[in-house]
């Protein structure tokens, strides 16, 4: 039986509220491209953008952010996309934050984003 690698569990931080629908739809495509780029490179993806997708009124806001808040707690990296709206949303500097409290490597560019999860598979990180 072959040995079992652990693959990184990598958090996709970028915007998802819009001004419409359609900006919100760009937003989860943005993130979607990061996902797809995650699991290429070998690792998982988690990508809150998309599990809850157009969810927006099936239960109060505060859910979908205490829940995503608590999954940062427990995932090995937070990837910060280089999303040109990072710095005007709530949410991910709610994310970003809460990486920073428990410890999790945060992760700003594609670049870097490589080399750790390469490390995380090969047992460098």
């Amino acid at each position: 039986m072959s040995e079992k690698v652990r693959k990184p569990i990598i958090f996709i931080c970028s915007p998802y509220r819009g001004a419409s629908e359609d900006e919100v739809h760009e937003n989860i495509q943005y993130a979607r491209h990061y996902a797809k780029l995650v699991w290429r490179l070998g690792g998982i993806a988690i990508c809150p953008q998309m599990n809850s997708a157009f969810f927006g009124g099936s239960c109060d806001e505060r859910n979908f952010i205490e829940g995503y808040l608590q999954v940062v707690d427990v995932v090995d990296a937070l990837f910060v996309t280089p999303h040109p709206k990072i710095i005007k949303s709530s949410g991910c500097r709610a994310e970003q934050e809460r990486a920073f409290e428990a410890g999790t490597k945060i992760i700003r560019t594609p670049d870097t984003l490589e080399v750790y999860i390469k490390r995380f598979i090969d047992g460098d990180e």
